[in-house]
């Protein structure tokens, strides 16, 4: 009997039936939680692949905002991260966001003259948060840093063609007749494709620190007339930096709009000047702060006149519908002295030419004795022409969609503050980190 007995516990112990089964029911309860924490891990890794898209876009397009403040570089960032990164991931919320907008001065966390942005974000987890309360989110951060570049221009012509006002080849930028173009503290960008898109004939000279062009240098007498220090040739177009800019619609009546033989100064007001503005017969012009709106005829100053005035932004537009629109025209002054706003709609802006105006217009400043303008001469679509033995001097930038200049001694000054004129930039922000 006992003999039966033994055999039949050796078989039951020799029997391995069903071990597989029970191994398999022990070793699914880790593996599935093994599964589960790949899939949060592995979600917390794609949220955070992405935030960093998020914040490397975000500090791209600050960069490229000249002069942004630090409360709109943080309005800026919050609203890529919400377009690229919170409406994506329902279960992961942003905890965390430190922008820094470019400084000129270093600061502990971020170099001078960068973007700096740092972001934290948390992911709720389904299967890690099995093994406590404290994992019920997982976090992770992130950051980046983008160089802003500090080589900056005062004046920009936007043609990819170019203009031949004299009969010569075709340049964005062209100097003839013997000027002297002396840029200080800021160079020189060209748009116009070709081999001779910044042109300086016979007898010109050219002084800048820098010179970006989309086609090539023409200097066909290379005497050492031309000084460029860091000259760029076959570059990419530099982008306008008043692009966005808006002028606010003009209102009111017609004002007067013709000045002349004033014994002692006028001072005129901002508003509609229907059919231009003519100052001339040896006026002595004050004009007081405020917009200006040229609509159609010029804005003319002649016969000896000299005009004066700080926060002044003189728009050059149309007042019939659209079948001419208003230009500058400069023929015989004497002193002109002109600022811009430094704050507002129009800040920096001396002279606005508007958009809709042909590229056939051309705005001339071509008799005067003195000329010193803080502000841009901004002319996105028409064609700006220095025709004068006198001299132009200030904390100015001149964008056109072709300039020639003849005989005119014109000196850019970019190392002026507080000027409220947008920073003209020909490269574009570097990401670093």
């Amino acid at each position: 009997m006992f003999r039966g007995i033994r055999a039949k516990l050796s078989a039951f112990g020799a029997d391995t039936r069903g071990v597989v089964f029970y191994l398999a029911v022990l070793l699914l309860v880790p593996l599935v939680m093994l599964i589960g924490v790949a899939m949060d891990v592995g979600q917390l890794l794609t949220v955070k692949k992405q935030l960093w898209g998020a914040i490397d876009a975000a500090a791209l397009d600050i960069g490229a905002t000249p002069g942004i403040s630090q409360a709109d570089a943080r309005a800026q960032a919050q609203s890529f991260i919400g377009a690229n990164f919170s409406t994506q991931y329902p279960n992961a919320a942003l905890s965390s966001l430190i922008v820094i907008a470019p400084q000129a001065q270093s600061t502990a966390n971020c170099p001078a003259n960068t973007v700096c942005i740092t972001a934290s974000a948390t992911v709720n987890t389904a299967f890690v948060k099995l093994f406590g309360a404290q994992y019920n989110v997982l976090s992770t951060t992130v950051s980046t840093q983008v160089a802003v570049p500090q080589q900056s221009y005062c004046m920009l012509t936007l043609d990819p063609a170019g203009w031949s006002q004299y009969g010569g080849p075709a340049a964005g930028l062209e100097l003839v007749g013997g000027p002297t173009l002396t840029m200080n503290g800021c160079g020189i960008a060209v748009n116009a494709t070709g081999s001779q898109a910044l042109m300086v004939d016979s007898g010109a000279s050219l002084t800048s620190p820098s010179a970006t062009i989309v086609g090539q240098l023409a200097d066909p007498w290379a005497d050492g007339r031309v000084q460029i220090t860091n000259l760029k040739q076959n570059q990419s177009p530099v982008a306008d930096p008043y692009s966005s800019v808006q002028i606010p619609a003009s209102s009111g009546s017609c004002l007067t709009n013709t000045y002349s033989y004033a014994a002692t100064q006028q001072t005129l007001q901002p508003g509609r000047y229907c059919n231009g503005l003519w100052i001339q017969n040896d006026a002595n012009v004050l004009l007081s702060p405020g917009i200006y709106y040229i609509e159609s005829g010029q804005f003319s100053v002649a016969g000896g006149a000299s005009i004066s005035g700080s926060g002044v932004t003189i728009v050059l537009t149309t007042g019939d519908g659209g079948n001419t629109y208003a230009t500058l025209s400069i023929t015989n002054g004497t002193n002109l002295i002109l600022s811009a706003p430094t704050s507002g709609q129009t800040a920096g802006i001396l002279f606005f030419g508007d958009r809709n105006a042909p590229s056939s217009n051309i705005n001339y400043i071509s008799g005067f004795t003195y000329i010193n303008w803080t502000g841009v001469i901004y002319l996105p679509t028409q064609k700006l022409s220095y025709a004068s033995s006198g001299t132009v001097t200030g904390c100015q930038q001149a964008i056109a969609w072709d300039i020639k200049d003849a005989l005119t001694n014109l000196t850019f000054d970019g190392t002026c503050t507080g000027t409220g004129m947008n920073t003209l930039s020909a490269s574009s922000p570097i990401l670093i980190k």
